[in-house]
């Protein structure tokens, strides 16, 4: 990821994931049960927001995606 302000810890997680819902409605997984589940349990782990309507009785959180760290540690301040 190069820009000139990089989302930094929980936002780039939240933003891999929101991907992952996008790349779902894309392939109109979203038209099935089971697709909504996966985005359910996908919005399960975004944001501090843990609650959300659950119409099949089992959300399950998906796992953080795993950030990259390389080239962070270095992030000057513009000032």
């Amino acid at each position: 990821m190069s820009c000139r302000q990089p989302l930094l810890t929980k936002k780039l997680s939240d933003f891999i994931l929101f991907k992952q819902v996008i790349g779902l409605i894309k392939n109109k997984e979203h038209l099935t049960l089971e697709g909504l589940q996966k985005i359910a349990n996908i919005k399960a782990s975004m944001n501090t927001n843990k609650e959300i309507l659950d119409i099949s009785g089992n959300i399950s959180p998906v796992p953080l995606p795993t950030l990259p760290t390389e080239g962070y540690l270095d992030i000057k301040d513009p000032h």
